[in-house]
C-alpha cells in the first residue's frame, strides 16, 4: 500500500491543550508544573520539541517527521464564553473587559498561532491536526469543518498537513442520557457514525494527506479521567479481548476503501 512511517514529536502544543493535560480535573497527565511552565514558557517548550526532533534524526536521518497541535476551538469546549463576553459589552459597555476576555479566548484558542511558531521555530516535515469538536457537548454532531482546518493548517505552516487525530466518544453522563431521551436523540454510536461521514466527507474535499481515528482500540473497564477517553475506540475490549467493533469502524474501513 505505499505506507510510510512517521516519526511524531507528540505534544498536543497548544496552550489550551497543555493547561487541560495537567489539570486536576481532566486528569490526562501528571506533573502540572512542568506542562504549565511548558505552556506558558514558549521558547523553553520549542527548546524540548526540538531535542526531541534532534533525537529522530539522529537515530533515523531519512524518516519523515511530524509535530501534532490540537485544532478545537476554545468557545466550542467552553460553552457560550463568547456570547457572555459579548452581552458584558452591549449590556455594561464593559469594553475594557470584554477585551480582556476576548484576548484570553484568543490565548487559548491559539491553534493558528501554533502553526505559525512550527513553521519558524521547528523544522518537521508534516503537521498533524487534533480534533474533536464534540468532546464536550455531543449534539449538534459536528465534523464538516475539520478539512478545511487541515486547509488552513497547511496553509499557515507551510508544511503538509494530515489529519492526526479525530473521534466521537460514545460516553454519555447520566445527564446526557436524559436528555438523549427527552429529546429522543439517536444513539451515541449512531451519532458516532454521523460525526465521522461529516469529517471523512470534509477531509476527502480537503488537502489533508492522511487521517487517524483516536483511538482503535479501548476498554471501558479500564477507568480513565476524564472518562470520555475510553469510549473513543473503534473496539471496545473485555479483558484484553475484542468484545464489539463500532458500527463507525466499519463505516471508516469502507471509506479507506474506496479511497485506495
Amino acid at each position: 500500500y505505499d505506507r510510510k512511517v512517521i516519526f511524531g514529536v507528540e505534544n498536543e502544543i497548544d496552550t489550551k491543550e497543555m493547561v487541560l493535560q495537567a489539570s486536576p480535573f481532566s486528569g490526562w497527565r501528571g506533573e502540572a508544573k512542568t506542562w504549565v511552565t511548558l505552556a506558558m514558557d514558549i521558547e523553553k517548550k520549542y527548546q524540548r520539541l526540538n531535542n526531541i526532533l534532534a533525537g529522530i534524526k539522529d537515530a533515523a536521518p531519512d524518516v519523515l517527521t511530524m509535530t501534532n497541535v490540537e485544532a478545537d476551538d476554545i468557545e466550542m469546549l467552553v460553552g457560550q464564553m463568547g456570547k457572555f463576553v459579548g452581552t458584558l459589552t452591549g449590556v455594561l459597555g464593559a469594553q475594557d473587559f470584554a477585551a480582556k476576555g476576548r484576548n484570553l479566548i484568543d490565548k487559548l484558542e491559539d491553534w493558528k498561532i501554533e502553526m505559525q511558531r512550527v513553521r519558524e521555530k521547528l523544522n518537521v516535515d508534516l503537521v498533524g491536526i487534533d480534533n474533536y469538536p464534540n468532546y464536550a457537548r455531543k449534539w449538534p454532531v459536528l465534523g464538516s469543518e475539520i478539512g478545511s482546518k487541515a486547509d488552513e493548517a497547511a496553509r499557515i505552516s507551510g508544511k503538509p498537513a494530515i489529519n492526526l487525530e479525530f473521534g466521537y466518544s460514545t460516553f454519555r453522563s447520566f445527564k446526557d442520557r436524559l436528555k438523549a431521551d427527552l429529546f429522543r436523540k439517536s444513539s451515541a454510536e449512531e451519532m458516532q457514525v454521523e460525526f465521522f461521514k461529516n469529517a471523512l466527507g470534509s477531509i476527502q474535499n480537503s488537502s489533508s494527506k492522511g487521517t487517524f481515528p483516536w483511538v482503535t482500540f479501548s476498554e471501558p473497564s479500564i477507568h480513565r479521567k476524564p472518562p470520555e477517553e475510553v469510549w473513543f475506540g473503534l473496539h471496545k475490549l473485555e479483558g484484553g479481548k475484542v468484545a464489539y467493533s463500532e458500527p463507525a469502524f466499519k463505516y471508516y474501513c469502507d471509506w479507506l476503501k474506496s479511497r485506495s
